[in-house]
Parts: C-alpha cells; structure tokens; sequence
C-alpha cells in the first residue's frame, strides 16, 4: 500500500520541482519575456497540489483514526476516569480537525499532534506508576507473611504435625523472596500465589484454635493470635483497595460486608476469641477469593496482548505513512534529514515464560514508540514550518509584485501628458486591472498562483505601454531637439545683429558727444564774447556824456556793431538749438541702447528657459528609456 502511493507522487516529482523553482524566482523572470511563457500541459500545478494535499490529508485522518483506538485500549486498561474525559477532549479535536481546511487544518493537527504525544507520555509515566505501586504491594504482603511465619513457628512445636506445612510453606515464600527483576506480570503472579499462601497459613491457624480448646490456652497467646489475624485482614482489604484503585482508578466496591467482620466482638473469653478469630479468618477467605475473583476479571496478561496489539497497530500506520508521506514532502520541501522508522519484529513480539509479556520491555518499546512519534512530530513541524514558508514566499512575490506595479503606474501618469489620450486610457485600463487584484493573506498556494499570473500579465501591459510611450516621447524629443536648434541659431544671428547695432550706436553716440564737446565750446566762446562786447557796450553808453562830441562820429559804429551783437545773438540761439538737438540725439540714442540691452536680456531668458526646457525633455527620455 505504501511503494504504491510513493509511485504513484514519484511521477509527479518532477513537475512538482520544476513548479516549486519557478515560484520561489518568480521575480528574476524578464518583464518583456513573461508573455512568451507557454501554458503548462496537463496536469496542472493545482492537480499536482491539490492531489498531494488529499492524499496528506487522508494519511492524517487514517492516523487519527488509529490512535483514538490505541489511546481508548490503553485507557481502558488503566481504568483512569480522568484521562477518558481527556481522551473525550482529543476526539472532539479529532472532529474539528477533520472539519477544517486548509492552513488552519494543518495548524490544528499540529497542535493535536502534540496534545497526544503528551498524553501518551502521561500515560506511559502512569503505567510505571501502576507497576512500581503492584511491586510495593507485594513487598508489604511479604513483610506480613514474615510476620505470619514468625508467630506460627511460635505457637507450634517440634511434635506438632502442622510444623511441616508451615515449612513446606515458608519454602514457597522463601523461593518468592528468592526471585529478583520480576515484570508487572510476574509481580502479579506472585502476589496471587502469595495470597493463596496467606490463604493457607490462615487454615492452620484456624488448626491451631481448633486444637487449643478445651485445653486451657493462655488467653494472652490467644489475644495475639487475634490481633495477628485482624491486622492481616485489614492488611489484605488495604492491599486489595490500592491495587483496584492503581488498575480500575477506583475504590473496591465489594468489601462493605467483610468489612463489619473485622468490628464484631463475641466476648473477651477464650470462647469468644476463638470465635472472633474464627469469623475473622472466614472474613479473610471471603477476601481473598474476592482478589482472585477481581485478578481474573482484570487480567493482566489480556491487558497487554491488548496493548501490544495496539501498539503494533500504530507502528504499522507509521511505517506506512512514513513510506507514502515522507518522501513526497522531503522532495517537495526539502526536507533532507534521515528518518529512522520504528519496527517490531516477530522475535519482540513472543512471550516470556509464564505467558505473559515483560513490561519493562514493553515500556522500553513504547518509549522508542514516543520517540518515532515525536521524530515525526517533529518532520510535521518542519514540514508545516516549510508549507508556511512557501506561503510566505507566495505572499512576498504578490505584494512586491503589486508595489511594483503600483510604483510603475506612478511614474507613467507622471510621464504620460494629459493631451496623449491613447496612452491615458491604456494607463487607466491598466490601473483598473491592478485595483481589482488585493492581497489577502487568507488566500492559498494556488490562488496565490494565479494572482501572481495575473499581475505578471500588468507587468507586460505595463512593459508594453512604457515601449510606446518611449517610443513617442523619442520621436517629440528629436523635435523638440531641432526646433530648439533652430531657435537658437535664430537667437545667436539677432544677437549678432543687435551687438553691430549697438556698436554702431556707440560709435555715433561717441561722434555726438564729440561733436557737443565742440558746440559747446563754440558756444562758450561765442557767449564770452559777447560778455566782452556787452561790457564794451556799457564802457560806451558810460562814457556816452563825455563823449557826446563823438556820439555822432561813432554812431554809425555803433549801430554796425549792434547789428553784429545781434547777428551773435542769433548765432547764440542756433548754436544752443544745435547744442539742444544734439542733446535730444544723445538722448534718443541712449533709449535704443537700453531698448537693445532689454532686449538681449529678455533673448537670454528665453535661451535659458529653452535650455531648461530641453534639459527636462532629455531627463525625461532618459527616465522612460
């Protein structure tokens, strides 16, 4: 059953593998090369996933199954209330375990994995206890018979022919005390055959009264005798309520009419302690045929073939697990730690002499069992720790996926201008596809799969709409690049242009001033002139009394120098007009240089900001290629 579900994963390893390698470097795929991906052939990574999960899933189940039926056995043979109520609680997981999907299946079958692995520890640590406790027992029943002997070796002498008996059964108990490393079975074997020997001593004591009467025994020697035989029975019922309780986990239900023995007085005379003693000692045998008779009905021997048998059982479902389950996870996830499976063989399995099995070999292979148990609990940790992992990297790749293409759709919008509708809409349709895939971390492995298909297909639009975009905004730069040239070829012959013309006017400029320079001259010489001829004017007028003889001689002088003054004058006032339309030339001149220089300075913004403008255009090509 085993080789056939380890060949029928072996056929799929492959594939299983090659899914795994393609998922785990999902991001080192090329963007342009996703879409050339081909569709794999049946069957498909869901088959793959969704059979190897089934058959793991069933191998839980039958496994569970197995080991609410060992742990109900071993609890029976224990007969501990409080651990039924436990086992009541593992299968009630047991159910909600098998109900659950996905993830949280596997967490609950962890934790329910662990759970029984406890218990059975527990349990095993109780069956310890249980034998450690029946070996007390036996020890303190014993210690009574060794009392029992010494009293009886006292009361009987050499003559006496109930001597021999007592010896042939202090032989027996002798030979008991002689055996050494008894198992539970043996231990309990011979503390039946020991109270079958208290049995006999009881009868030669009940000899020994029968012999005493009537022949005047020391009523001291009967009180001890009495006092022995009670605290042998109290002795007996003690052992019989401790060994009920360590096996059954309860109290002895059948001593209530015994026990009024034990109180009943039938006088303080001889009489009435021989009668006491001999009620007693009936008491006794009734006890002890209620041990044999509880013995039987809790065998020991059917306890451990039960067990045995059980423990065979979950052996054979680990084996087979470990045969079907184990390779396929350790090719699935890695997991390349040896296993060393548990096995019983035939030879393990025979009984020892007496037929019954030793229990400390029991227990020693029990406690290999909890060691395998836990060896494969700890391959299911690591096995859950490995599907988590994968999970996690599943999640990873989605939500670095879906950062990416969110980082990508900013900077397209950012690229993209508002007058190119085409590449707009694709980048909305694009948008739209993106929105509608979210990351929810209650998604599986398979979901997980497609999500990632389906945005590694964005990240192909993506690809796709970037090449356009690089594609357009290559051709407007080379464009923009020539009109630019253009403009600035333009700018540099005005500026030439308008350096000659502003050289020109500095030359002109430089000539009128030289030329005003000189009027100015003129002007002053002209006007110092005709201060000197004023002030001659004024020397004449004042010596125009005492030359009033010479008035008429000098009037014709006079008057031809007047009209000279005024032909000065008039001379004065073209020059200062000369002078004022040369100031108005300076003037006009200097307005077309700063005309000029604003000029030029608006011609170096507008360079500035073209070469700005295409420092942003090359940036952006850059950016986009």
């Amino acid at each position: 059953m085993g080789c056939c579900g380890c060949c029928a994963h072996q056929d799929y390893y492959d594939e299983i593998k090659e899914l795994d390698e393609d998922l785990v470097d999902l991001k080192s795929i090329p963007k342009a090369a996703t879409s050339s991906i081909p569709t794999p052939s049946p069957p498909s990574s869901d088959d793959i996933i969704r059979d190897y999960l089934s058959g793991f899933y069933q191998s839980m189940h039958t496994e569970q199954k197995s080991f609410s039926a060992f742990i109900h056995s071993f609890i029976e043979y224990l007969g501990n209330a409080g651990q039924y109520i436990h086992e009541i609680g593992i299968n009630t997981k047991i159910n909600q375990m098998r109900d659950s999907q996905g993830t949280d299946k596997m967490k609950k079958y962890m934790e329910l994995r662990m759970e029984e692995t406890d218990m059975e520890k527990r349990l095993i640590e109780q069956l310890v206890q249980v034998a450690e406790r029946l070996h007390e027992i036996d020890n303190e029943k014993a210690e009574q018979l060794k009392d029992e002997f010494n009293l009886l070796f006292t009361l009987v002498d050499e003559t006496n022919p109930l001597k021999s008996q007592i010896e042939v059964l202090k032989a027996k108990e002798d030979e008991y005390l002689s055996q050494k490393g008894m198992n539970l079975a043996q231990t309990a074997l011979r503390f039946v055959n020991r109270i079958k020997l208290e049995r006999e001593l009881t009868s030669i004591k009940i000899q020994l009264v029968e012999k005493s009467q009537g022949t005047g025994v020391d009523l001291n020697k009967l009180r001890e005798i009495e006092e022995v035989v009670e605290k042998a029975f109290k002795l007996s019922i003690n052992n019989l309520q401790k060994v009920s309780e360590e096996i059954t986990g309860k109290e002895y239900d059948k001593l209530e009419g015994i026990r009024k023995k034990i109180s009943e007085t039938y006088g303080f005379n001889a009489e009435g302690i021989m009668e006491s003693i001999k009620h007693k000692t009936e008491a006794i045998f009734k006890m002890q045929a209620e041990v044999s008779n509880y013995l039987n009905e809790n065998s020991v021997e059917n306890k451990i073939k039960s067990l045995e048998r059980k423990v065979k059982e979950i052996v054979e479902n680990l084996e087979n697990k470990r045969r079907v389950y184990l390779p396929v996870v350790q090719k699935a996830f890695g997991i390349n730690e040896k296993y060393s499976p548990l096995s019983f063989n035939e030879e393990e399995l025979k009984y020892n002499r007496g037929g019954y099995k030793s229990v400390s070999d029991l227990h020693i292979k029990i406690t290999e069992l909890l060691v395998a148990v836990s060896d494969q609990d700890n391959y299911l940790v690591k096995t859950v720790e490995g599907i988590n992992e994968f999970h996690d990297k599943f999640s990873n790749v989605d939500a670095q996926l879906q950062d990416l293409i969110k980082q990508e759709i900013r900077d397209l919008s950012n690229t993209i201008s508002l007058e190119n509708s085409e590449l707009r809409e694709n980048l909305e349709r694009i948008k739209t596809l993106a929105s509608e895939l979210e990351i929810d971390p209650s998604m599986n492995i398979i979901q997980y799969t497609l999500q990632i298909s389906e945005r590694m297909k964005i990240m192909d639009d993506i690809d796709t709409l970037r090449k356009h975009a690089r594609d357009i905004y290559s051709r407007d730069s080379i464009k923009l690049k020539s009109s630019f040239n253009e403009m600035l070829n333009e700018m540099e012959s005005k500026k030439s242009l308008a350096e000659a013309e502003q050289e020109q006017l500095q030359t002109k400029i430089k000539a009128l001033e030289h030329s005003a320079e000189k009027d100015k001259e003129l002007i002053n010489k002209y006007t110092q002139m005709n201060s000197d001829q004023e002030l001659e004017i004024t020397k004449l007028k004042n010596s125009l009394s005492t030359l009033t003889v010479e008035n008429q001689e000098f009037t014709d002088k006079i008057s031809s120098l007047e009209e000279e003054n005024e032909s000065l004058e008039k001379n004065e006032k073209k020059m200062k007009k000369n002078l004022r339309e040369k100031e108005n030339e300076v003037r006009e001149a200097s307005e077309k240089i700063a005309v000029l220089e604003e000029e030029v300075g608006k011609l170096k913004v507008e360079i500035h900001s073209l070469k700005e403008a295409l420092d942003k255009k090359e940036s952006e090509v850059e950016v986009i290629e």
